[in-house]
């Protein structure tokens, strides 16, 4: 069995989000994710928004800190319950 390293924990540093239109309560959203790399101490991240037609209501982009001791542990399988966790 393969050890895993503990995950970094992070904060939130930066959070800027842009809005192109509403996001309507009740209708069907995608909502993606993407890690868009390190600088340092720091992850960075993009997230988007996307309405039933397909078009971008909102986008995001996200600077965590990672810091000791504390903060949101950074892998899905380090926060989702079991039957999401990748094997």
């Amino acid at each position: 069995m393969r050890r895993q390293r503990p995950a970094d924990r992070v904060v939130t540093a930066v959070l800027e989000t842009r809005l192109e239109r509403p996001v309507s309560a009740g209708e069907p959203h995608v909502v993606i994710g993407w890690p868009i790399g390190r600088d340092g101490r720091r992850w960075i991240a993009g997230a988007a928004v996307f309405g039933p037609a397909g078009e971008l209501c909102a986008a995001g982009r996200q600077e965590a800190a990672v810091v000791a001791g504390w903060g949101v542990p950074l892998g899905r399988d380090n926060w989702a319950p079991p039957a999401f966790a990748m094997a």
